[in-house]
């Protein structure tokens, strides 16, 4: 019964606050200087893993999963939905902070942390976490009607009329700066390198 209530909350609430214009994605959330910017990817993307580099680089977190979009008189605006931040046990080693997480297939571990940002915040830009080949993280451009469809499936309440009331705010946020971060394959250098991406794209 609890790991029901896990999966099929988020849609409960998503379907209740889509009627308040406000909206549930799948994704994480990260601010500095009262700017946020969201992260869009499927499960095993990387959105933790950049999550992670970006709260070693400083950055507070609203989410790393579940967030919340609406729109007001200064744009697109984005809240999170903590849950344990769960991240690649090649990220963290042997530290101390980390616990392995039980029946976890991927080889992640939990992360003792809990300075969660629970404000609402202006969006910045929308980024697209992946997994690159390369040495180094790198930021490859993501065409609007690419980001609008990454955005339309990242929303949790799929029932039409939800949709049309998303979708002004899609295409407000499709519009943002940002582009695809695909990870390094180092995983010693892998979260510090997406955060240098971050701040080399969102300067």
């Amino acid at each position: 019964l609890a790991q029901a209530f896990r999966f099929l909350a988020p849609f409960v609430l998503a379907n209740l606050l889509a009627r308040r214009g406000r909206f549930v994605l799948h994704a994480g959330a990260i601010e500095r200087n009262g700017r946020a910017v969201l992260v869009l990817g499927d499960s095993g993307a990387g959105k933790s893993t950049l999550i992670f580099g970006a709260i070693e680089d400083g950055w507070s977190v609203l989410a790393d999963d579940l967030t919340i979009v609406h729109s007001d008189s200064s744009g697109p605006s984005v809240s999170g939905i903590p849950k344990a931040l769960v991240v690649p046990a090649d990220l963290v080693g042997a530290q101390e902070r980390a616990q392995a997480r039980t029946r976890e297939r991927r080889n992640r571990v939990r992360i003792a942390f809990e300075a969660w940002n629970r404000g609402w915040h202006p969006v910045e830009g929308v980024l697209v976490a992946g997994h690159g080949a390369g040495a180094r993280a790198t930021i490859e451009p993501v065409s609007r009607p690419d980001r609008l469809g990454l955005l339309l499936s990242a929303m949790l309440a799929r029932e039409p009329g939800n949709i049309r009331r998303y979708f002004s705010l899609a295409v407000a946020l499709s519009e943002l700066p940002g582009g695809r971060l695909l990870h390094s394959r180092v995983p010693e250098t892998r979260a510090r390198d997406a955060a240098d991406a971050i701040a080399n794209q969102l300067r």
